[in-house]
């Protein structure tokens, strides 16, 4: 396997599962240290023990800035700077609009839209600083092909397609 990320480090949030683990896994495979967040603590527990050297992984809400700062203070600190950062973190409270819940509306607009403004502004901090880095938004099929009883996370996912 070739080593294109050695001597990078990546911020990853939503790393202790799915779309985040894969990225997660992949750029430690190819080389690359990375910080991850989860809200899953057993997620997290268990990408921490994988990892070893290699990353960081933290329990951290990304609705939650002070989480999302420190997540990217911790990447810099550690490992001195962020090459990438994957904004991953997603989830949807499976209701019909009809009767769906202002809260459930709420949590799935909010993970899907202010942890990525929150994850993007502390890495354009970090990258604007260093005079580099690339960011990548998770975005979803279900923007275009909607969910069963998914409108807030295929609102919410259709960002940047």
């Amino acid at each position: 396997m070739q080593k294109r990320f050695a001597g990078k480090t990546a911020v990853i949030t939503g790393g202790a599962s799915g779309i985040g683990l894969a990225i997660a896994r992949r750029f430690v495979q190819e080389g690359g240290k990375i910080v991850a967040n989860d809200i899953n603590t057993e997620g997290v527990a268990a990408l921490a023990a994988e990892l070893g050297p290699s990353g960081i992984a933290l329990i951290g809400d990304v609705t939650r800035e002070d989480d999302v700062a420190h997540l990217f203070s911790i990447a810099i600190d550690r490992f001195g700077a962020v090459d990438a950062s994957f904004h991953v973190a997603g989830a949807n409270k499976h209701a019909y609009i009809a009767r769906m819940a202002e809260a459930d509306w709420d949590f799935t607009i909010n993970l899907c839209l202010k942890g990525v403004m929150f994850a993007m502004k502390h890495a354009a901090q970090a990258m604007l600083k260093q005079g580099y880095g690339a960011m990548v938004n998770i975005a979803s099929l279900n923007a275009h092909v909607p969910m069963h009883a998914g409108a807030a996370y295929s609102t919410a996912r259709s960002r940047g397609l």
